[in-house]
């Protein structure tokens, strides 16, 4: 059976979507970083925040992998070389969250040009 692993914990119903969509892949998730390279190297997809060391030592042996997903927008630590030589495909989540970080910086500089601290300050004290 194909195997993919997901290197953080997901909610159950998350899960059980991805399973519901890929019934003939094994899913398996870890949470944190996976320490077992083994299973790992049986996956043909690894997806999560993945670490350069992790994927050295995946990279390191025998294995299987085909795809590595990072949910971080970074992968410069990552082995690009050895990534390439093995044919593994990179992807990275850049971009999934540029509405959300810009609202929030907009968030911050109206409320710095407004004092909002200030008043936070004056409402804790009940001034």
């Amino acid at each position: 059976m194909r195997k993919i692993v997901i290197t953080e914990q997901l909610k159950p119903g998350q899960l059980l979507q991805i399973e519901e969509l890929l019934p003939q892949w094994e899913v398996i998730c870890c949470e944190n970083e996976c320490a077992d390279i083994d299973l790992l190297r049986s996956a043909e997809i690894i997806t999560g925040f993945v670490g350069g060391e992790q994927t050295n030592s995946v990279l390191a042996g025998t294995n299987k992998l085909r795809w590595l997903h990072v949910w971080s927008a970074g992968v410069d630590s990552l082995p690009l070389g050895k990534l390439a030589e093995q044919d593994v495909i990179l992807t990275n989540s850049s971009g999934v969250h540029t509405y959300s970080i810009t609202e929030v910086i907009f968030m911050f500089l109206l409320g710095l040009s407004r004092n909002m601290q200030y008043s936070l300050r004056s409402q804790i004290r009940q001034e």
